[in-house]
């Protein structure tokens, strides 16, 4: 279909409205608004003050967007066809509009032929399959220099030239077409009394002309397999499995499905029955499986009951942990000491978990209580050399029982000790006094004393 047919206006002329720069109009999507300059489109129209091609939904444009087609209404008012979907969701505008379906009915043929629209993926395909289609093309009425093309790619089917040439052609002398015969009177009645499918098959013609002569002439899909529902058959629903009533009624369970869930009607599940009290009673004085096998229930089904109504497990044969066997959680590795106290490993790891966090690794000593006074009354440095131990071992455990850092009482400098600042590096200086290197740096450079240079004089204090 060349761009004229696709982009004709089937129920114009259209015209702008008379107004000016700085009016007001109003517009079905946004209201009054102001009137800024025109679009640059083929019909030229008022746009919104302050935009450079926001259109103001008003006058013909409205008929157009309600009769036309988006490609055409997009082509001649110079927008997108988003745009037009967003005007005809604005003014309540189906889809399939007057010029829509016209324009479909138009082309439909043209679209569905692979080897019209589709060469691309006719030359995809193995050589021996596009000889039969070029074959077929031939003997169909085609612009004689189209035909030629053809002729030559049954020869040659895998010509580069051939197939440029091909589409070139195509272009300058409009599409193949096949020939469409005449529906007859007697085809026409037959349309919606069975699937189009079986039509198409019984008329030799294809699914999707079928298709759309029945959509051409809005005639509804009807299909004979599916028998409408009576009120009887939908009480039946929920009251056996799907299945059955499938059975039951002669249709297929998908059928029965969805008409039980459109019905908002939940599945049917034998189990699911309605708790007594003396079923209530069993609840926590035997093990869940246990209930579940007196009651004829399941073990989540007990278990859920059991949990809503805050009623404790019943554990057989449980042992309560004594604080002995509390305070060895931690102290060796959980299958050693499960072995010992002669528990399940799942039962050592879960109170472990429970009553404390610590886990037991082998090579790592535990931290005795002497030890653990000490974190934050000295320096971790003096704390780390005292007992053993790394510093960031004494950092990381000072960290983990949130306790401070060890701050030092700060002195104040005297005469003599600001002497010595300068005279002698700041590390020897730090460890003649008894203090840090950042404590006699820092306060050096308060004093805008010099550092010491060793190759030079030594310097004075200032």
């Amino acid at each position: 279909m060349q761009d004229e047919q696709r982009f004709n206006l089937l129920f114009g002329p259209y015209h702008p409205p008379k107004t000016r720069r700085g009016k007001f109009l109003f517009c079905e999507m946004r209201g009054t608004v102001k009137v800024g300059d025109y679009s640059d489109g083929p019909i030229p129209w008022p746009v919104k003050w302050g935009t450079r091609n926001s259109l103001i939904l008003c006058g013909d444009l409205v008929r157009a967007v309600q009769v036309e087609s988006a490609q055409g209404v997009a082509h001649h008012w110079g927008v997108r066809a988003s745009t037009v979907t967003r005007y005809r969701k604005a003014l309540q505008v189906e889809r399939d509009t007057t010029g829509t379906r016209q324009l479909y009915r138009g082309n439909f043929q043209e679209r569905l032929l692979p080897q019209a629209n589709r060469l691309g993926a006719v030359f995809a395909r193995r050589p021996r399959i596009r000889v039969k289609i070029f074959r077929r093309l031939v003997n169909q009425p085609l612009h004689a220099k189209v035909r030629a093309v053809f002729r030559a790619l049954i020869q040659h089917p895998n010509s580069r030239k051939l197939q440029r040439r091909l589409f070139q052609t195509i272009r300058q002398h409009g599409w193949p077409r096949l020939e469409v015969t005449d529906w007859a009177p007697e085809e026409d009645k037959l349309l919606g009394t069975k699937p189009d499918l079986e039509i198409a098959r019984l008329l030799g013609r294809s699914h999707a002309n079928v298709m759309a002569r029945r959509q051409g002439k809005d005639i509804p899909y009807r299909e004979p397999q599916l028998k409408p529902w009576k009120p009887r058959h939908i009480d039946l629903l929920g009251t056996a499995n799907d299945e059955q009533i499938a059975r039951r009624l002669g249709r297929s369970v998908s059928s029965v499905r969805a008409k039980r869930e459109n019905m908002g009607i939940p599945v049917f599940d034998p189990q699911l029955r309605p708790w007594t009290k003396a079923e209530e009673e069993y609840l926590g004085t035997k093990p869940d499986i246990e209930v579940a096998k007196i009651l004829g229930r399941t073990r989540a089904a007990v278990q859920i009951r059991r949990y809503a109504l805050g009623i404790p497990p019943c554990w057989k044969n449980r042992r309560i942990w004594t604080p002995k066997e509390e305070a060895l959680l931690g102290t060796m590795l959980d299958h050693e000491l499960a072995k010992k106290l002669g528990r399940s490993l799942g039962s050592v790891r879960s109170r472990r978990h429970s009553v404390t966090s610590i886990r037991f690794v082998p090579g790592i000593a535990r931290w005795p209580a002497r030890e653990v006074r000490l974190l934050g009354t000295r320096s971790d440095e003096e704390v780390a050399k005292r007992i053993g131990r790394t510093v960031q071992a004494v950092r990381a455990k000072r960290v983990k029982l949130k306790i401070p850092g060890f701050i030092r009482e700060r002195t104040e400098w005297t005469d003599e000790e600001e002497h010595v600042l300068g005279t002698m590096p700041d590390r020897e200086a730090a460890k003649q006094l008894g203090r840090t290197v950042g404590a006699v740096r820092t306060h050096r450079s308060v004093k805008r004393i010099p550092a010491y240079r060793p190759t030079g004089r030594k310097s004075l204090p200032a």
